[in-house]
């Protein structure tokens, strides 16, 4: 018998229970609703008759599609497939399927939101990528709870979970002091994203406090973009001695273009990203970097939305988390061993 054929009261007369019965059988986190023996009839019969259901039309009937929307933008995607898997992941635990979209736009337009609209998303997460007043207008109007992952928006009212990246930058240039660097260059991402420009000045004003400027190159956060602003930096200056990235890929570019001038990482020049990364583990790397708090911030980030999915939210609310340095063998420590 072909799958669309069957249907729940036909594996609930096969199985000997309710119509009831078999729904909960296979309503999302079921375990524990329906007695070990009971379940296992209704997995059996529904494996006989070629039953499973069919979430998108439950969904029609019950209102709840238990979909998320997953808009993605800008130009760290490195970054941001790290962080899909990981929130597919939680999701599911709870329930929920995410579809996932990518705009190449500097802001969130409308035909991003509507594809996201025409499935009925319970909620949305906007992450790299700004709204406007328009967009959240649109939101609004569809009724379509939404939280910003790692940004924020000091104009609109809305629900955002963000790194501290001013902090961070800040904690950087305060940890390179400590260890006696004195000519610092930093290679950031898009210069136009509130991240690095809230990096750049917690940044710049830890180093500023000791008289000391640092020099700015703008990168794309790729490997190859790390690697040509290195060579031109140290071309250009033989006296850098720690460099600073806006993320792990171009951190590693800039140890190739270390190595590629004949010069030593450590010896020479000293490197630093930003972002947790896969790569950092990459022998012979050891990438040195400031470790965002990837897992934290996936939590929070789908608690808070689910929380407005479920009204239970009340205002607008922004949360900010802090990350950490994790020193590798891409930098020298003055004070104690590198791990």
């Amino acid at each position: 018998m072909s799958t669309n054929q069957v249907n729940s009261m036909e594996v609930a007369k096969l199985a000997g229970v309710s119509q009831s019965t078999v729904s909960r059988v296979f309503a999302p986190n079921a375990k524990g609703k329906v007695a070990t023996k009971t379940r296992k009839k209704v997995l059996e019969a529904a494996n006989a008759l070629g039953y499973y259901p069919n979430a998108l039309a439950k969904g029609l009937v019950t209102k709840e599609t238990k979909l998320i929307g997953l808009l993605i933008g800008g130009d760290n995607l490195h970054f941001y497939s790290q962080i899909q898997i990981n929130l597919i992941k939680k999701l599911q635990e709870k329930g929920y399927q995410i579809i996932s979209g990518f705009t190449e736009s500097t802001e969130v337009k409308p035909e991003n939101i509507f594809k996201f609209i025409q499935y009925d998303v319970a909620g949305l997460i906007v992450a790299g990528v700004p709204l406007s007043l328009n967009i959240l207008s649109i939101l609004s109007k569809y009724k379509v709870p939404f939280v910003l992952y790692n940004q924020y928006t000091e104009d609109l009212p809305c629900h955002f979970v963000c790194c501290d990246n001013y902090f961070a930058g800040e904690e950087i240039g305060k940890y390179l002091l400590k260890q006696d660097y004195q000519y610092f260059a930093y290679i950031s991402g898009n210069n136009n994203t509130q991240n690095h420009i809230d990096y750049q000045r917690g940044f710049y004003n830890a180093l500023y406090s000791k008289g000391i400027k640092p020099i700015f190159k703008e990168g794309d956060y790729t490997f190859e973009s790390g690697y040509i602003a290195a060579l031109e930096l140290l071309t250009a200056s033989s006296s850098i001695d720690a460099i600073v990235c806006g993320n792990s890929l171009m951190a590693l570019g800039v140890i190739e273009a270390i190595k590629s001038l004949g010069l030593s990482v450590l010896d020479d020049v000293s490197v630093i990203g930003i972002d947790d990364s896969l790569a950092i583990s990459w022998s012979p790397y050891f990438l040195t970097l400031w470790r965002q708090p990837i897992e934290q911030m996936n939590e929070v980030t789908i608690d808070t939305l689910l929380n407005e999915v479920n009204r239970k939210s009340d205002v607008p609310k922004g949360i900010w988390l802090r990350g950490t340095i994790i020193e590798k063998g891409s930098f020298r420590n003055t004070n104690k061993d590198c791990i």
